[in-house]
């Protein structure tokens, strides 16, 4: 039997690691967070993909 799993990947700057990570405890202390140094964004809000 296979188990529902919801993900959530976001991209955020080095400062608001530490918010995020109490925000996630307050809701669900068994979560389970990777983080990850990124070298580039592209899409909308970030960097043009085009350029």
């Amino acid at each position: 039997m296979t188990e529902e799993t919801e993900v959530l990947y976001i991209v955020i700057s080095k400062q608001e690691v530490s918010t995020l990570k109490k925000i996630v405890k307050s809701i669900d202390k068994a979560a389970f967070l990777t983080i990850h140094d990124v070298r580039d964004v592209f899409g909308e809000g970030f960097l043009d993909i085009s350029k």
